[in-house]
C-alpha cells in the first residue's frame, strides 16, 4: 500500500475556508482555528502536515524522499 504525504498551504487555507470548515476540519472552534492558523503564517510558516511526517519542512513539505522513508 502506497503512503501518501499531502500538505496544505496555510494561507489558501484561512483564504478559501469558513470558519465551519475550519471546524469541521480540526474539530475545534472554527474561529480559535482560523486565529491558530494566522499564528503559524505570522510565524513564517507555510505548510501543514496531514499525517505524521517525520522530515515535514513548513517551507517545503515532505523530505521523506531525501531520507529513504517513502
Amino acid at each position: 500500500m502506497a503512503v501518501y504525504h499531502l500538505t496544505t498551504d496555510i494561507a489558501g487555507l484561512i483564504k478559501n475556508s469558513t470558519d465551519k470548515e475550519l471546524e469541521l476540519l480540526f474539530d475545534m472552534d472554527g474561529k480559535v482555528a482560523r486565529k491558530q492558523l494566522q499564528a503559524l503564517l505570522d510565524k513564517g510558516d507555510k505548510l501543514l502536515p496531514s499525517a505524521n511526517c517525520k522530515h515535514f519542512d513548513t517551507q517545503e513539505g515532505c523530505k521523506c524522499r531525501f531520507f529513504g522513508d517513502v
